[in-house]
């Protein structure tokens, strides 16, 4: 019989996170559950700037995502953020800061957590690195990006982040986490914020990508 996850915070790391089962020899996801997520290890090009994903934003991880966005099912950090560092080390990723892509204070005060945060944090702890926190602030309350027109995207982002403490992005080779890639210009947006304080490299880390990069085909250029 399955744990009911609506009625706990954190489930206990001796059962699957996707399915609930007890699970023996993988950490939070069981092998079954790992086999359900399509992974596509893909590498997005925006503008020039890459973003990577493991996995496609389709089936049973698409569901996750959202209950972990969307359903308060803030456990689910520890099981992403260890897709991601798993993926980071087989990868051979290298970086030394971290930044994860803000929440308004006003949707972070709706919400109660930032998942892109979190994932960051999970991942400085595992690997040693540096977490840039209260460096990039969202100070526009924006539409969710996902219910607009692709045409509308970077209207709505516009001037809608902002960079303190820009000194300490200086030559540092950071990578940007966010939980999910669609068309690109919310993570475009950022790094283009980021690049004005002369980081010596910038790179973006989703858990999923809604497009394999054949399909991936947006033009940036008046962003």
């Amino acid at each position: 019989m399955g744990i009911n996850i609506n009625d706990l915070l954190f489930l206990s790391d001796g059962y699957c996170y996707c399915c609930k089962e007890e699970l023996y020899n993988k950490k939070y996801f069981c092998r079954t559950c790992l086999g359900l997520f399509e992974y596509v290890d893909t590498v997005k090009s925006i503008g020039e700037y890459k973003c990577y994903s493991p996995y496609l934003y389709t089936g049973r991880i698409s569901e996750l995502i959202q209950e972990f966005k969307f359903n308060n099912s803030v456990y689910l950090y520890k099981a992403f953020g260890e897709l991601l560092v798993n993926y980071i080390i087989n990868k051979d990723m290298k970086f030394d800061s971290l930044i994860s892509v803000p929440l308004t204070k006003k949707k972070l005060s709706k919400r109660g957590y930032n998942q892109s945060q979190l994932l960051a944090e999970y991942i400085g702890d595992r690997l040693g690195i540096e977490i840039l926190n209260n460096i990039l602030i969202k100070n526009k309350n924006t539409k969710d990006q996902h219910l607009l027109k692709v045409s509308d995207r970077a209207k709505n982002l516009k001037n809608s982040f902002r960079v303190v403490n820009g000194d300490k992005l200086r030559n540092k080779n950071i990578l940007l986490i966010d939980d999910i890639i669609t068309s690109g210009y919310t993570i475009k947006t950022i790094l283009d914020v980021l690049d004005k304080f002369e980081p010596e490299s910038i790179k973006a880390l989703t858990i999923a990508s809604s497009k394999i990069e054949s399909k991936y085909k947006f033009d940036f250029k008046n962003i």
